[in-house]
């Protein structure tokens, strides 16, 4: 029921949404002789509206602080990790099954992070969890694409442990902490969290509070997907006004999925920082 809900109530806030529902409330309303004025004054709000998400650097500024939350922590030690978790939410599901091979979105830098951490951490196990985080279509999962791709870029397939059932990041940990007592593994361990930076703050509060930095465990935060700098680029405006509006919602996404997140027990704060040194 938390996923449905979650997903129809974002559908109605995020900011484009917002946007074209200005747009289209105002124009109908623009029929009716009483409540034209009102009409238009909401069809132009919102259209300003959309003009000044799409193309100002307003999707920037509340996108930098998530990423800067857990950005520059310290790499741990090749014996501090025995396990690599990476996140879904690269991979598209339903092209990959029809063109037969991995299709990603501009989250990509998650799965490429992979062969390097694999490398760099060569006794740890890589554990996957994506699956269908939509409400509406065909639930599938691109488990055996990515699996494939890993295994074609060096990964060895004794080394991976994948699951594709997870909509959300709630379910990511839930299904990778029963993927992992399933395969027998005896706790404590060290696991590297792979992730989208904007993503971090929310993952890491939830896994923290799925035990995975309890209990002599400890959750290390690997950050990679940045999409902002710090200097004049935060200034600067899109080019395209969708680049704009999809900055916009993914940032608003997270900052409303943290405070749901909090306030429903999922995470174990409100603003998840970086272990103190």
């Amino acid at each position: 029921m938390f996923f449905i809900v979650s997903k129809i109530a974002y559908s109605l806030i995020a900011p484009s949404n917002i946007c074209l529902g200005l747009i289209g409330i105002g124009l109908l309303l623009g029929f009716w002789e009483k409540r034209r004025p009102l009409g238009w004054r909401l069809a132009a709000s919102g259209y300003v509206l959309l003009i000044a998400l799409g193309f100002s650097p307003i999707g920037k500024w509340i996108a930098k602080p998530l990423e800067d939350r857990f950005a520059g922590v310290e790499a741990p030690a090749a014996q501090e990790v025995s396990q690599i978790i990476l996140l879904g939410g690269f991979e598209q599901a339903l092209i990959a099954r029809e063109r037969r091979q991995i299709t990603t979105n501009a989250a990509a830098e998650r799965l490429l992070a992979i062969p390097v951490l694999a490398r760099r951490y060569p006794n740890a196990l890589i554990v996957f969890s994506g699956g269908h985080g939509w409400l509406l279509g065909e639930r599938l999962s691109a488990v055996k694409f990515v699996t494939r791709f890993l295994v074609d870029a060096g990964v060895p397939r004794e080394r991976l442990r994948v699951e594709g059932q997870a909509r959300n990041t709630w379910e990511n940990a839930k299904h990778i902490s029963d993927l992992l007592k399933a395969d027998g593994f005896n706790c404590p361990c060290g696991f590297a969290l792979v992730t989208s930076s904007w993503h971090m703050p929310r993952a890491m509060g939830v896994f923290r509070k799925a035990g995975f930095d309890a209990n002599g465990n400890r959750l290390h935060p690997m950050p990679v997907d940045y999409r902002t700098i710090a200097g004049a680029h935060l200034w600067t405006s899109y080019g395209w006004s969708h680049e704009g509006l999809k900055q916009t919602d993914i940032a608003v996404k997270e900052w409303i999925g943290l405070f749901v997140y909090w306030l429903s027990g999922r995470t174990d704060s409100l603003w998840p920082q970086p272990r103190p040194k």
